[in-house]
């Protein structure tokens, strides 16, 4: 064949492979909108975190936003939901407050239709209608929970009633994939507020932090006052006013030995006495005169699912100055290696084991990191680790702690030893008595 020819037939092959592409693209970018390009602030977890444990991310009873709507086991409080925004159209001046709250729902519904992933959001709820509806239903249902509405309706008091069904909304509504904009929370509140004729003295921000005051394993969650424009949601607002302290740096640290063996070099530990006037946050934990006092840490069967959606919201933020939830998992997982250390800081009254079993909860805080990022140059605790190091490394309490580690390491070694010390100053003194005739 000629070269010109074939040149040609290059050509022209080249060209409507340029064409159809281009055709392709030009059409993905028409199919691409706004909302796709903005970043959400309610996010699905990656494959990677879920996978540890999926149950810890999964709501048992109550779906909020879109991501688990519609699952079976969720529609008895889908129904919930509906019965209480019935109630609130029994009297004229509950209709006025729906229409209120419908108008408002409406004209948010952009905004928070760009706070979730946009794929994710199948079905009727790619209408505006239905996600109007979702947003409708899931505020009321919250803030009726919280008792802001309290003049209207008694909403609450059948599920106040049952402890299990109130601790598992609770559970539920800390879940990083099950939150609702904290925008529109706060503005069907204010809603709310203005048919009853409230001002603004009674904030949603204190309602949501009083009824999450018992599951926060903390002494009492202060309100910072954050502006309503920087809160994302529910759990956000738990992780902001939870926050003790700055980030700090440090070149060079090393993560501390667990508990035992920092017993075995002289390190006691102990829970500081607290009081409702000097509350102590859980994260302020110090190191004095070989004396590490950490703020009683109260487990439960729910601490788990909270402590890992507290960590993947961190995770997902991708700041290192909001990880000090993770910074302080990553503490307590240097301390709980083995069950012998939870027995340890269970006795000097540092964690109390509502699990039971001191292997399981070693094992769950052994799990906790697993997956997750880990972010050095800002790890709080690097202080204190250089601290207890420089404590241990020193050579008596080298000395110290490997005589008790090799030697000391159960009861019967050291009755043995004590036993061996006594035989053998038996046997000198015999030999002092029988060579004191001969003098």
């Amino acid at each position: 064949m000629d070269d010109t020819i074939l040149s040609s037939h290059k050509n022209k092959n080249y060209d409507h492979f340029s064409k159809t592409l281009g055709d392709s693209l030009c059409q993905k970018l028409g199919e691409l909108s706004e909302d796709s390009c903005n970043d959400p602030t309610i996010f699905k977890l990656p494959k990677h975190l879920r996978k540890v444990n999926e149950k810890a991310y999964e709501p048992q009873i109550l779906a909020i936003g879109p991501y688990h709507r519609g699952k079976k086991h969720l529609m008895a409080m889908e129904t919930q939901k509906v019965q209480n925004l019935k109630k609130l159209l029994e009297d004229d001046r509950g209709k006025k407050y729906v229409e209120g709250c419908a108008l408002a729902m409406r004209e948010l519904e952009k905004e928070a239709r760009a706070c979730y992933v946009e794929s994710e959001l199948d079905g009727d709820l790619k209408t505006t209608d239905a996600f109007v509806e979702m947003m409708l239903l899931d505020a009321c249902f919250i803030v009726k929970l919280l008792g802001g509405t309290s003049k209207h309706i008694n909403f609450g008091d059948n599920i106040r009633k049952g402890g299990w069904i109130m601790s598992a909304i609770r559970r539920d509504l800390l879940l990083v994939e099950n939150q609702l904009p904290f925008f529109v929370l706060h503005a069907f509140f204010v809603e709310m507020m203005k048919v009853q004729d409230k001002g603004n003295d009674n904030n949603i921000c204190d309602l949501i932090l009083h009824f999450f005051d018992d599951l926060v394993p903390d002494c009492k969650l202060k309100n910072n006052m954050f502006k309503i424009e920087r809160i994302n949601h529910v759990l956000d607002l738990i992780h902001l006013n939870w926050s003790p302290f700055s980030s700090e740096t440090e070149d060079k640290w090393g993560f501390i030995r667990c508990a035992t063996e920092l017993k075995e070099a002289g390190i006691k530990f102990k829970s500081p006495k607290v009081d409702e006037k000097n509350a102590s946050s859980l994260f302020g934990i110090k190191f004095e005169n070989g004396i590490m006092k950490i703020p009683m840490l109260k487990i439960d069967d729910n601490s788990e699912s909270f402590f890992r959606n507290l960590i993947a919201h961190e995770q997902l933020l991708h700041d290192p100055d909001y990880s000090y939830v993770t910074d302080y998992l990553k503490f307590m997982n240097c301390l709980m290696n083995t069950s012998g250390d939870v027995e340890l800081l269970c006795q000097s009254e540092v964690v109390q084991n509502g699990l039971g079993d001191d292997k399981v909860l070693a094992n769950m805080f052994n799990r906790l990191s697993d997956n997750v990022t880990f972010f050095p140059a800002s790890f709080r605790y690097y202080e204190l680790f250089r601290q207890v190091n420089n404590h241990c490394g020193r050579r008596w309490n080298k000395w110290k702690a490997n005589l008790r580690h090799k030697y000391f390491n159960t009861p019967w070694a050291l009755i043995s030893f004590i036993a061996a010390v006594f035989l053998l100053l038996l046997t000198v003194a015999q030999t002092v008595f029988t060579v004191l005739p001969y003098v």
